[in-house]
């Protein structure tokens, strides 16, 4: 069983001049085959 936990909070500058900061993002995967 493997779990993946992927968060990106990467910002976008020009986005964030524009007034429209993106919104953080959270992945969470299991991966499991007889789990």
């Amino acid at each position: 069983m493997r779990v993946t936990l992927t968060l990106d909070l990467t910002l976008n500058p020009a986005a964030g001049r524009a007034g429209s900061v993106r919104p953080p993002v959270v992945q969470l995967r299991v991966d499991g085959g007889a789990a």
